[in-house]
């Protein structure tokens, strides 16, 4: 252990983080017994009046070490010494091929997801030797700016906030608090098993580096601040891009996307697919910009993405989520009645039909069907018919499109073609 130091030299950081959170009305702590989410938890069980919320300290239990349940006894006698609420949750771990230190991490979040609230804060003990080891294990896979940027302090999530207070904290400050404090911890065992291609960095690759460069850790954490500012950099370009490439047709625009430069490419659709939560890598970027926007004019060309498909038509490029549709089924509408279509998230109101055709009232019905292939229609006043699939060719729907819009008949005589962002009739 290393000597006692003044907590606040530890603290400061804590409490920056603290001061920069609103709207925050609990504390979530994630507390696994060992010697950083000990003091962690330790730090805000003993806030400050101005910053004291209400703090519960959460225990994931993944039963991989015989010990594990002697672990959870601890966390909960400290909690209870401390006077910090305390849950405990146990999870089965198993590999699922991303390996076991993957899979357990996705179910220790995905546990302590369980309990948090809009307006809780989640803390976790990540230091800066965490930091560096993130860093150095992304480089080693090949990552860009976004994963050599590491791990950031505060990262929104769906419900709350993750907040990583230590996170420019060198692990021997934590040690000597919990020291300074008299506090008692677990160690598993596993965390020295260099298998596991984290714990080589921390047990054999970070040694080494620091007999050459003594502050190896915090150039790391340095390099990861300067590689988040230059991803916000790259996000904010992304942004001036994608208003110059897209309009209320969807979409991105084709001839101003070929404008950029190879990189800003790559940058806009790295961006534009985050969007959907999306992670393209940088195979999967050239696949679509050979594949779809290196495609003859004419061609359709789709590119397969997780649940999503990306596909061109004509001069736009479309992000569409791959969808197991079922063939829709015509119905009758009464035109006295608005009529809701569930299926395509449309609300029909009569007014829109009986201001397009003065021969029909509200007395009338008709009925709603979808392409079958051959339809043609009145496309003038002088009754020339044209057909629905030039229609549709020449008003820009997209083929994806076309089996989906609705289909407006009287007397079996097609009358009016739905309305959509392509297309009017």
């Amino acid at each position: 252990m290393v000597a006692s130091k003044d907590k606040s030299d530890v603290t400061k950081q804590l409490y920056r983080s603290l001061d920069a959170l609103t709207n925050i009305n609990r504390y979530v702590v994630a507390l696994s017994g060992g010697v950083d989410s000990v003091a962690l938890t330790h730090m805000l069980g003993s806030l400050p009046t101005q910053y004291i919320k209400p703090l519960v300290a959460i225990h994931v239990n993944h039963g991989l070490h015989p010990d594990a349940d002697n672990w959870q006894t601890h966390c909960a006698a400290f909690c209870q010494d401390l006077g910090v609420s305390f849950i405990a949750e146990a999870v089965q771990v198993a590999n699922t091929g991303k390996g076991i230190e993957a899979a357990a991490r996705d179910l220790r979040y995905a546990a302590l997801s369980k309990h948090l609230n809009s307006d809780d804060a989640l803390f976790t003990a990540h230091h800066q030797q965490d930091q560096a080891e993130t860093v150095l294990l992304n480089l080693f896979r090949g990552a860009g700016v976004d994963g050599l940027a590491g791990m950031p302090i505060v990262k929104e999530l769906k419900q709350s906030v993750h907040v990583r207070p230590l996170l420019n904290i060198s692990k021997a400050e934590i040690e000597s608090y919990a020291v300074h404090h008299q506090l008692t911890w677990v160690t598993d065992p596993s965390n020295k098993d260099t298998a596991y291609t984290r714990n080589y960095i921390r047990e054999s690759l970070l040694p080494n580096l620091r007999q050459r460069w003594s502050e190896a850790d915090k150039v790391l954490s340095r390099t990861a601040q300067n590689m988040g500012q230059a991803g916000e950099l790259l996000e904010d370009l992304a942004v001036l891009d994608l208003a110059n490439t897209t309009d209320n047709q969807h979409g991105l625009k084709l001839d101003t996307f070929s404008e950029l430069s190879l990189a800003r490419q790559h940058n806009l659709l790295r961006y534009w697919l985050g969007q959907q939560q999306l992670i393209p890598s940088s195979a999967q970027l050239d696949t679509v910009l050979n594949q779809c926007i290196g495609a003859a004019e004419d061609a359709t060309p789709a590119v397969k993405l997780g649940e999503y498909v990306i596909r061109r038509y004509r001069d736009r490029l479309y992000l569409l989520l791959q969808e197991e549709s079922t063939p829709l089924q015509p119905c009758d509408w009464d035109l006295k009645e608005n009529l809701e279509l569930s299926e395509l998230g449309l609300l029909l109101e009569p007014d829109w039909l009986l201001s397009r055709h003065a021969e029909l009232s509200d007395l009338d019905q008709v009925q709603i069907r979808f392409r079958q292939g051959g339809e043609k229609f009145k496309a003038d006043k002088q009754g020339l018919r044209k057909s629905l699939k030039h229609y549709f060719q020449e008003t820009g729907v997209p083929p994806w499109e076309r089996d989906r819009i609705p289909l407006f008949y009287k007397n079996d005589e097609l009358i009016a073609v739905w309305e959509n962002s392509h297309s009017k009739h």
